[in-house]
């Protein structure tokens, strides 16, 4: 693939994480895979964007989860 092509991916895919609200800052997510970047924008497309102020996953133990499947501890 054309060198400017590559680059032209990856800043459409940075643009349009930074619209969803992703938290990464730039040398970050320019530091990584071109196809990682573009997965997670997916991701942030399916899931909607990153509210502000609002946890991004959900902290919960997974064992927890699984031995008390209607919540608590």
């Amino acid at each position: 693939m054309s060198e400017h092509i590559y680059e032209a991916r990856r800043l459409k895919a940075w643009n349009e994480y930074a619209d969803l609200g992703g938290k990464v800052d730039f040398e970050t997510f320019y530091g990584r895979d071109l196809k990682t970047n573009e997965y997670i924008v997916k991701l942030l497309r399916t899931l909607g964007p990153v509210a502000v102020g609002e946890p991004e996953f959900n902290y919960d133990d997974p064992a927890d989860a699984y031995a008390n499947p209607k919540g608590g501890i």
